[in-house]
């Protein structure tokens, strides 16, 4: 699988509404282009995403439902009321 990367500017000027699953999507497919086949640590068929084990403490960058709501905020900004907009910081 080639690299997958999203576009933000082109996310930023969606023409549309974005749903949160088709962002969890894409976050998705980030991640797993950015394993590569060929790498040696990638023989094990460890899970990679085990939000069971997600504890207070750790790091909220391995909750990779996070990325998916940025992007979602993003692309939806000019497709919000501007009540919605005003009482959510990370539109601003």
């Amino acid at each position: 699988m080639n690299k997958y990367k999203l576009d933000i500017e082109k996310l930023k000027h969606s023409p549309r509404a974005v749903k949160f699953w088709e962002c969890c999507l894409a976050v998705f497919y980030e991640k797993l282009s950015s394993f590569q086949s060929n790498k040696p640590d990638n023989t094990d068929h460890e899970t990679r995403v085990n939000i069971n084990e997600l504890t207070e403490d750790e790091d909220a960058s391995t909750f990779y439902l996070d990325k998916a709501f940025d992007y979602y905020l993003i692309a939806n900004k000019h497709h919000r009321s501007s009540y919605e907009v005003e009482n959510n910081e990370e539109y601003k």
